[in-house]
């Protein structure tokens, strides 16, 4: 109905000849643009990005055989860092994590990202996705690839702090829930503390 008034509107005030011509052409360019949207709109948004390993340091290289899901994606190295330097509730905390393909696999492994309050024993930030940004699962990936990502968790403004939040990672099934396991027999790593500090003021 509402390409009927459009047509309408455009030709239905021109002599009957233009108006075949000013319909056609406005038909011509919607279909020329619905055409190649998929090449030069859709397909780059779908691209996986390409970004640059860590820069490796004591503090988050880790150098070792051990932190490898099922014997096949090692975790290389990971950062975090807060946009204020210190990490208070309601504050974003951003994760980059480097990962290694040391083997294929033909199921499709989520990372998860996780904030736990040591106290309570439950995350009460968390990101999940698939790597490269979600657009790259794991069954697609070839040995002696590297994948980079980064995640984002906000930390509740009710938050109780201070506090020690333990960052943890792991990889599991989105469909059935089952974690993948290191080679340790442990379903995830406790990678490091990351001190959640209390707003000034005199509300707790």
């Amino acid at each position: 109905a509402i390409n009927i008034l459009l047509v309408l509107g455009l030709a239905g005030w021109l002599p009957e000849r233009v108006g075949r011509w000013v319909v056609l052409g406005v038909s011509g360019s919607l279909f020329a643009i619905a055409a190649l949207a998929p090449w030069l709109f859709i397909r780059p948004a779908y691209q996986a990005e390409v970004l640059q390993g860590l820069e490796c340091t004591i503090e988050n290289c880790l150098a070792t055989d051990e932190l490898v899901f099922g014997e096949r994606i090692h975790l290389l190295g990971y950062q975090f860092s807060a946009a204020a330097g210190k990490i208070e509730p309601g504050d974003f905390v951003d994760v980059t994590l480097e990962w290694g393909i040391q083997g294929e696999t033909m199921r499709n492994w989520s990372v998860f990202v996780h904030l736990n309050d040591p106290v309570l024993g439950v995350p009460i930030a968390q990101r999940d996705m698939h790597m490269g940004q979600g657009l790259r699962p794991t069954s697609l990936l070839k040995t002696g690839d590297k994948i980079v990502n980064h995640y984002r968790l906000q930390i509740p403004a009710t938050a109780v702090s201070p506090a020690a939040l333990q960052l943890t990672v792991g990889l599991y099934d989105y469909y059935t829930g089952e974690r993948l396991q290191l080679l340790s027999g442990e379903d995830a790593i406790d990678l490091t503390e990351i001190p959640l500090e209390s707003r000034a003021g005199e509300t707790p």
